[in-house]
């Protein structure tokens, strides 16, 4: 559904504006595509032009100013988990586990384990997506 209102132009969303978080209806937004549902908000592109972002999960798009309170940036990656970015904590989720980007590089020094075994394939994968993460994190800040 496209909503245009005095904070939104172009706006597409799957459900009202009505229904969209109280905090996302008082941003600014143009040609932002959005997806809401059981109060998860999933932006997937768009330009955030102010306000103050609470909790969600960034995909891509354009950010030029406001509040980052709680959420996750999606990373592109080729491996087989989901790499999630978090500002407030300045964590990095590879699958489901979490950690800071110092933790993350001790942890693939080291010979632990998780789902995936080391020195496989889709080990090498998650060691470039993880470096990948690293720089664009870094050129965010």
């Amino acid at each position: 559904m496209l909503i245009n209102n005095k904070n939104h132009k172009n706006l597409k969303s799957n459900v009202p504006f009505e229904k969209l978080p109280e905090w996302f209806q008082d941003a600014r937004t143009s040609n932002a595509k959005v997806y809401y549902k059981r109060g998860l908000l999933i932006w997937y592109r768009g330009t955030w032009i102010g306000g103050v972002w609470e909790y969600g999960i960034w995909k891509e798009g354009t950010w030029l100013g406001g509040t980052w309170v709680n959420g996750f940036k999606k990373i592109k990656s080729k491996c087989k988990h989901q790499i999630l970015y978090s500002p407030t904590t300045n964590e990095l989720r590879i699958g489901c586990i979490r950690k800071t980007i110092e933790e993350w590089d001790k942890w693939f020094e080291g010979r632990a384990e998780y789902e995936t075994s080391r020195g496989t394939r889709e080990f090498k994968k998650i060691i470039k997506a993880f470096e990948n993460a690293k720089k664009i994190i870094q050129n965010d800040n």
